[in-house]
This record gives C-alpha cells, sequence and structure tokens, in this order.
C-alpha cells in the first residue's frame, strides 16, 4: 500500500518552506519548530541533521545558507522522503541524504553544528502518543538510549568550537542524559523550555507507568489543574566560550 501523503509549510527564522509528509516517517512537532528558533547558523557552515525524518532541519539549514548538510535517518523511508523534500525546495545541492543509525554513515565528517532530533521518548510513552507510530523507533525503555548515543559520539564529529543542539525530554530520563552531556561537554547552555499539556492518550498510559515516575525516569509537572511535560533545548560545545 503507498502511504497517504500531505503537505505542510512552515515560516521559520526568516525562511519560508513546504514539505510533503506521510504517516510512516516522523513529522515535525512543536519540539521541532522550538528547536529551530533556538539555532545560529552562519551562511558557509557545515551541519549534520540527526533524525531528519522529512527533512525539515536539513532544508532549514540550506535555505538559512548552509554550505553543506549531512542529514541521516535510520529509516530508509525517511531518508528518500527528505531527498524529494530537498529537490522541491531547490536545495538538493547542498544536502547529501544516508540511510543509518546517527554518525554512522558519516565517518570522518566534521560540522560547525550537529542538530539532534532523533527519539527522546521512553517506548511506552511514545506509543501512547500521535507522534510515534509503531513504525517509527522510540528512544528504548527510559527515552534515553538514542540520545545518549548521539552524545557520546558527536565529539569526533563536530570541528573545533562547533556546536551541538538537542532537545531534552521529561517524557524520558532527563537526568541520565544530562549527566551524559555535562561528562562529555565543557559548556552545556539552556537555550529554550516549554511546558506542554499532557495528552489525553498519554494520561491514560502514564497511569500504566508509576514506576517509572517513582524513579525519576520521567517527570510531569502540575500547572494548575493541567498535567504537563517539559521540553528543554539544550546547546553543548567541547570547549568553553566563556574560558576563550
Amino acid at each position: 500500500m503507498i502511504p497517504r501523503m500531505s503537505e505542510q509549510a512552515w515560516s521559520l527564522c526568516g525562511v519560508e518552506f513546504a514539505l510533503e509528509l506521510q504517516p510512516d516517517v516522523f513529522q515535525p512537532t512543536s519540539t521541532s519548530a522550538i528547536l529551530a528558533e533556538a539555532l545560529e547558523i552562519k551562511p558557509g557552515e557545515v551541519v549534520i541533521d540527526l533524525g531528519c525524518g522529512s527533512g525539515f532541519f536539513s532544508i532549514l539549514a540550506a535555505k538559512r545558507g548552509a554550505s553543506k548538510v549531512y542529514a541521516v535517518d535510520i529509516m530508509p523511508e525517511a531518508a528518500r522522503l527528505t531527498r524529494r523534500n530537498a529537490q522541491r525546495n531547490g536545495v538538493a545541492s547542498r544536502i547529501e541524504v544516508f540511510a543509518g543509525s546517527l554518525f554512522e554513515p558519516l565517518p570522518g565528517v566534521r560540522a560547525d553544528l550537529v542538530v539532534d532530533d532523533v527519539s527522546g521518548v521512553s517506548e511506552e510513552a511514545a506509543r501512547a502518543t500521535p507522534w510515534y507510530p509503531r513504525a517509527i523507533p522510540s528512544g528504548g525503555p527510559d527515552g534515553a538510549e538514542s540520545t545518549v548515543a548521539m552524545l557520546k559520539a558527536a565529539a569526533d564529529h563536530l570541528l573545533p568550537h562547533g556546536r551541538l543542539v538537542f532537545p531534552v525530554l521529561s517524557l524520558a530520563n532527563e537526568q541520565r542524559i544530562l549527566e551524559t552531556a555535562q561528562r562529555l561537554f565543557a559548556d552545556l547552555r539552556l537555550r529554550a523550555q516549554r511546558l506542554f499539556p499532557i495528552p489525553q492518550t498519554l494520561q491514560e498510559a502514564l497511569k500504566r507507568m508509576k514506576e517509572q515516575l517513582s524513579s525519576g525516569a520521567l517527570r510531569l509537572i502540575q500547572r494548575g489543574s493541567r498535567l504537563c511535560w517539559q521540553l528543554r533545548i539544550f546547546e553543548a560545545r567541547l570547549t568553553s566560550e566563556r574560558s576563550g
């Protein structure tokens, strides 16, 4: 069966673009838009887009002046869709797309900016949301596996004074992620944060996830009568700008 296609347009960071979307490839979310607003992309920079999905960050980076973008997704369907969207947005000559896990298809490649949008939601929580259809990989039992693996490999793919921008969701083991980042990077900064109401479908699932909540693997925030999850966007550098 041919996946049902749809289209969505964005106006972000001074550029406009439209993407073809399909249900079996991860689609841009509110997290993606907030992460995009936190990005600083300088003309001529080299960018690596991990978990490229439909090509959202790759196309945004190219339209904002990146000279080269390496787009990677573990799903071959996502790689094909990113190529189509790069072509339709007129930036295919600057975007090279790979199907593979994290940095594995990019031996020896170093970038000024790495944008990470791989799954950061625990398996049980992911399947209770509309964001992760069954075909799309989750972040593992505690939601931290993909992000921790990415952090451990990122240093080998950053240029001197390069930067890594990544989201941390309270629907994953935040402590494990941030302890890893603090150990590996000299400079870790919070760039943005926001609270989102818990979807009704997820509220039902959370009733079955008491152990994860009590252990701190998941964190929820009460705001008045509403139960929320928190998104935080971090930027990491190998060397501290403050020290030189």
